[in-house]
């Protein structure tokens, strides 16, 4: 993946963009304090992850061998992406009555912040649309990636309409529901999204179709692991306490369990599972999740979708993408966080 410093010099300079736009209207000591929000707003949220998502878009710009003169463009579009990222996660925290994030209090946890975070989301979803606008500026892919951008939001925007219509709702735990969850969700935003416009910054002529197909199954990959992390992984990894059981959330894990019990044709062990999920009786389903013996199954489960994806790559047409796929399996695979 490409190197950081490029990326902090992006967020560095993408800030002062923001600032710029947001408070050079306002009168002195207004635009100070309008500044100085923005400011923490951005160093609080914005660029402290893993930035795979920036590292994805600087990678499939390099992938396809673009050129210097639009290297500028793709890291510009990068910070937006994680701007795009950080009014995804203050939102979904909201809604969620999530506590932590990334190691550290939610936003809207912080002292003298609360329901404010609203604005502040709405604040970057504005500055990384702009951001992403003018880093396309002039460019002969302008059109097409503003509207990639723009599909992306409202795609996740559904996405999350469906997350939080699924939620508590043990009838809606299948895997028709939670495959739309998850592309709608999890694909658009984390791969698909940042793959495009790294290709669309390059400005070489190539076919999106197949590399978003394959982009879909991999945010399947993904999210599926996520499911799992939340429930069998170290919080002091993660950076975030497991709450999918509690807040009784359709995940890989309980359709998983579903599907299983089904199979098993147990009316009891069925009530027993729907009862726990209903309640959020985290202990209960956790017990139930051992004897199906889900976290075996999810590594098994793991191994076998990762390998056929690896295989899918070699459709790709384009050989520098076709690697950096196979990279990104490699990596996303048995992650920890």
């Amino acid at each position: 993946f490409c190197r950081m410093n490029s990326l902090e010099r992006a967020f560095v300079s993408s800030t002062r963009n923001i600032i710029s736009v947001f408070c050079n209207h306002l009168p002195s000591s207004e635009r100070s304090l309008v500044s100085h929000k923005i400011q923490s707003l951005i160093d609080y949220n914005v660029g402290d992850g893993k930035n795979k998502r920036a590292q994805l878009v600087i990678s499939s710009f390099d992938a396809i061998g673009g050129s210097i003169e639009n290297r500028e463009r793709a890291l510009r579009s990068a910070a937006a992406i994680e701007m795009l990222q950080s009014f995804l996660l203050i939102a979904d925290d909201i809604m969620d009555n999530s506590n932590t994030r990334r190691g550290k209090k939610c936003w809207y946890r912080q002292e003298g912040i609360g329901l404010s975070a609203i604005n502040d989301a709405f604040l970057l979803q504005s500055a990384a649309e702009n951001e992403m606008r003018e880093s396309f500026r002039g460019h002969a892919n302008e059109s097409r990636a503003v509207s990639a951008f723009q599909s992306t939001i409202r795609m996740t925007i559904v996405g999350q309409m469906l997350d939080t219509a699924t939620a508590c709702n043990v009838e809606h735990f299948n895997w028709q529901r939670y495959s739309q969850l998850v592309e709608h969700k999890t694909s658009h935003y984390t791969f698909i999204l940042p793959l495009t416009l790294g290709i669309l910054a390059g400005g070489k002529e190539i076919p999106l179709e197949k590399v978003t197909q394959v982009a879909i199954k991999l945010g399947y990959l993904f999210q599926s692991q996520d499911d799992w992390l939340d429930v069998y992984g170290n919080s002091a990894t993660t950076g975030k306490i497991g709450s999918d059981i509690k807040d009784k959330k359709c995940t890989w894990l309980s359709c998983k369990a579903i599907e299983i019990v089904n199979e098993m044709n147990d009316g009891k062990m069925m009530e027993r599972l729907k009862s726990a999920f209903t309640i959020g009786d985290e202990e209960e389903v956790a017990r139930i999740y051992q004897q199906l013996q889900l976290n075996q199954r999810f590594k098994s489960f793991q191994d076998e979708y990762s390998g056929k994806l690896i295989k899918e790559t070699e459709f790709i047409p384009q050989i520098g993408l076709s690697s950096l796929f196979k990279d990104i399996i490699t990596q996303t695979k048995d992650r920890q966080k």
